[in-house]
């Protein structure tokens, strides 16, 4: 997907910004971003892991896998000029 694109679609600053402040599993963050629909949500996580704006890894919480996303130095940067755009 075209990274420009990526960054005005709905959904990307609010994940970006809630990264932002902490990582976390995929519900910890859906729960920070309300008003995207879980499917919008889970769309633009992964398309945002696959552009290399998010990072994720896996960690063992009580005795399960799961998945920890994180805002890549990419990401940061992607974010910054978003808010910049922003403010014009």
């Amino acid at each position: 997907m075209d990274k420009l694109k990526l960054s005005g679609l709905k959904g990307t600053k609010q994940i970006l910004e809630t990264l932002s402040k902490k990582q976390g599993a995929w519900s910890e963050i859906q729960k920070q971003c309300a008003g995207i629909s879980h499917r919008v949500f889970n769309t633009r996580l992964k398309q945002l892991e696959t552009s290399g704006f998010v990072s994720s890894k896996a960690e063992m919480k009580a005795g399960k896998a799961v998945k920890i996303y994180s805002l890549s130095t990419k990401g940061k940067k992607l974010l910054e000029l978003m808010t910049c755009i922003e403010r014009l």
